[in-house]
């Protein structure tokens, strides 16, 4: 059975495991899906909204999908959770990405 197979077959059982819908959205993502990669991320969001890896991959995506002004949003909102959660670290990450967007 695929890694795919194996974490979507976990999350019917877990459907509010974040941990296995954000690994989820990364395999999607390893795959080339980024519409489904970026739906599970959503989903982590929803579910948890203070899951900071969900903004940050969720950015990359779109970066890479190239929906800047989506991907800004995304820091926006990664930053202002992380500063919430005092995560300065991750702050910093997601506004040096965010720096860049705004630079080009």
């Amino acid at each position: 059975m695929s890694r795919l197979k194996q974490l979507q077959k976990l999350l019917e059982t877990s459907p509010d495991d974040i941990e296995v819908r954000y690994m989820l959205a990364m395999e999607f993502k390893a795959e080339g899906d980024a519409r489904l990669a970026l739906q599970h991320l959503d989903e982590c969001l929803e579910r948890h909204p203070d899951y900071l890896p969900a903004f940050l991959q969720k950015a990359h995506l779109l970066i890479a999908e190239k929906r800047i002004p989506e991907a800004r949003q995304s820091l926006e909102e990664g930053i202002a959770q992380a500063k919430a959660a005092g995560n300065q670290h991750a702050a910093s990450q997601m506004q040096e990405i965010l720096s860049h967007l705004s630079a080009s």
